[in-house]
């Protein structure tokens, strides 16, 4: 079974064929990045403005092709428009490098992080300095930034945010940085959460690695990487993708008051293979399914080591629902980096970063695949819909960022390479693409072999 850990390379700024093919969804590629208009857009889906239109970031790339990335906007038709670019302001003081999604505001206007630049000269970045941002843009393009990370001593707010914002029912912003805070036993931070208001009042409600076991690992969790969900009983629910009881990540619930409780330590199962059975580092935001659970997914662990799909009740009873690379050639995908959308149809949609049947993307000479997208029921029936870098990888290759459904009920991802490869980052800049879910009767379903 393939086994490679690209999660943990990433987080340290490395970066059946026959069942997969009787369920082949047709991909339209709506729009290729080119690196004036923005490249590699990495972990957030798309958000649909109240104009019907998708916005999405990319983490590099922009006005006069830099690398502070962008704010875009496309339509149903794959017009693509740049609305920001990112580090045009002296020394990048607007921010740089965007890595996950926007989300719309009640005043209809987009809201976001940065994972570098603003003001603080305490962090460094691609190209120059900033531990990150918190911003606002309106439709129409006007950013304003309206928090600077490590603006307080030694980073104790938080930096480099790697998640997007949240939408609490209070009318605040929820968020995590992946560091800054406290300082755990291994001279790395542990991260933050934190809420700030419209205006930009921001308060730190939690630091990381404020508990340490006897293994000298952050028992509470470490490095949080992915934006928090609300559940009903009004508390935030989120992960950490690495520190817990075993350091493999964790899922965390917290108050809006910032009371913090441990639910579920990741890698409290290990198979006769040695590896997590349960998951590990679970590197992509949950999301809220029907039934009140909390659907996610973790990048390596299951049953292969390779990734899985999992559900965990507001009361942290965890069930393994699909383990990938459990087809031939992991034909069925692996390592998947994106949050889950649960679709009208009720079953859940997303996307892994490798895998498939393609045999063009390969790394030190093995072949990974280039990413798949699928469809899981609540149950644990995993259909693989579609193997990235077909017909020349015009489809993308890559999809770190996780799908949207619309109100068209058509499905919109990106990919974080592929399109035109004309584009000077070699493999291509990353694609917009589109798909439309098939009727339920016809969706052939192959269980996990857990």
């Amino acid at each position: 079974m393939l086994k490679v850990n690209f999660t943990k390379m990433f987080l340290l700024f490395a970066l059946g064929v026959t069942a997969s093919m009787c369920a082949a969804q047709t991909v339209t590629t709506l729009a290729s990045f080119d690196g004036a208009n923005g490249t590699k857009p990495y972990f957030g889906p798309l958000v649909q403005g109240p104009n019907g239109k998708l916005y999405g970031m990319t983490f590099g790339g922009g006005a006069g092709n830099n690398y502070g990335g962008t704010v875009f906007e496309i339509d149903a038709a794959g017009k693509l428009h740049t609305l920001y670019s990112f580090c045009t302001q002296t020394n990048c003081s607007d921010g740089e490098g965007p890595y996950d999604g926007l989300i719309v505001g009640s005043n209809g206007n987009l809201y976001g992080t940065t994972g570098y630049g603003g003001i603080s000269s305490n962090c460094t970045s691609p190209t120059g300095v900033g531990c990150g941002t918190i911003f606002e843009v309106t439709p129409g393009g006007q950013l304003t930034t309206l928090y600077n990370f490590c603006s307080q001593a030694n980073c104790f707010d938080g930096s480099t945010p790697q998640a997007g914002l949240m939408l609490a029912r209070n009318g605040n912003f929820y968020g995590t940085t992946n560091g800054g805070g406290i300082t755990g036993p291994s001279g790395t931070s542990g991260g933050t959460i934190f809420v700030i208001t419209p205006a930009g009042k921001m308060t730190t409600i939690y630091r990381f690695c404020s508990e340490i076991n006897s293994q000298g690992s952050c028992s509470d969790g470490q490095a949080p990487n992915a934006r928090l969900v609300q559940a009903g009983n009004g508390n935030l629910y989120g992960t950490t993708v690495l520190g817990g009881a075993n350091s493999a990540g964790t899922v965390f619930e917290i108050s809006p008051a910032g009371k913090l409780t441990t639910l579920y330590n990741f890698c409290s199962q290990r198979n006769s293979s040695g590896f997590c059975a349960d998951g590990e580092l679970p590197n992509a935001a949950m999301v809220k399914g029907s039934d009140g659970n909390l659907y996610g997914t973790t990048a390596n662990g299951g049953s292969t080591g390779n990734g899985s799909v999992f559900v965990i009740t507001p009361t942290g009873g965890l069930t393994t629902l699909y383990s990938f690379c459990s087809q031939a050639n992991c034909a069925d995908g692996t390592s998947p980096e994106a949050m889950l959308v649960q679709a009208k149809n009720g079953n859940f949609y997303g996307t892994t970063l490798m895998g498939g049947t393609s045999q063009h993307c390969t790394f030190s000479g093995v072949v990974l695949g280039c990413g798949t997208v699928f469809e899981i029921t609540p149950s644990g029936s995993l259909t693989t819909l579609h193997s990235f870098c077909a017909h020349g990888c015009a489809d993308g290759e890559y999809p770190y960022g996780g799908l949207v459904q619309a109100a068209n009920g058509r499905f919109y991802g990106t990919a974080n390479a592929g399109g035109d490869m004309n584009c000077d980052e070699g493999n291509g800049c990353g694609t917009v693409f589109s798909f439309s879910a098939r009727p339920a009767q016809s969706i052939e379903r192959h269980p996990t072999t857990n």
